[in-house]
């Protein structure tokens, strides 16, 4: 599992490798991989729904996704049951300086989730 975060964290050489390699286009966690990929790349996508359940970002920069990243005590928001729209969005879209901009999250996000993401504390200028 270690390996996976060390993907998700995104600091390293062989991330960054791994993450052109094998996920160009998409976020990790939602793409699966081709079947001529290294047996490397095999294991790290087994071991994903295992290790995401295990890591929970705190955020400062708001780098993170949105909508995939669990950032949010309840999980990520793309697992909310209300539907929404998932576009490939930051999370720092939605605040300005520490502070949340309301009317964006009311208007993006999933109403299940407002109040929640409204309570959550940004950490601000501390890296995600």
């Amino acid at each position: 599992m270690k390996e996976w975060y060390r993907l998700r964290e995104g600091t390293s050489i062989w991330s960054s490798y791994m993450k052109i390699r094998y996920f160009p286009n998409a976020h990790p966690v939602l793409v699966g991989v081709p079947s001529y990929a290294y047996p490397i790349s095999m294991q790290l996508v087994s071991i994903r729904p295992q290790a995401e359940d295990q890591i929970h970002w705190i955020i400062g920069k708001g780098e993170k996704e949105f909508w995939i990243d669990s950032w949010l005590d309840s999980g990520p928001i793309l697992n909310s049951p209300i539907p929404t729209r998932r576009s490939s969005v930051k999370i720092k879209d939605f605040f300005e300086g520490n502070t949340w901009e309301a009317t964006k999250v009311q208007m993006g996000a999933p109403p299940d989730k407002i109040q929640e993401i409204l309570n959550y504390e940004v950490i601000e200028q501390e890296d995600d």
